[in-house]
């Protein structure tokens, strides 16, 4: 898998969890079916955030330790 694979694949995965729930780690499953997290929202929660700041290494950005 090279860099540039890696980087379009994650970029796709990033676009889509705006709009499908269940890409979500921490998407809740009930009766009405997958939602969002109530406190994470369509941003995802940690594994989303570290998941876009791979995305944005992989871009050629220097990020700041957190």
């Amino acid at each position: 898998l090279s860099q540039e694979q890696a980087q379009n694949i994650l970029s796709s995965f990033l676009q889509a969890t705006a709009t499908k729930p269940y890409l979500h780690p921490d998407a809740m499953l009930n009766a009405s079916g997958i939602t969002f997290s109530a406190t994470s929202g369509s941003e995802g929660g940690l594994e989303i955030h570290h998941l876009k700041r791979i995305e944005k290494g992989l871009n050629g950005e220097i990020l700041e330790k957190e």
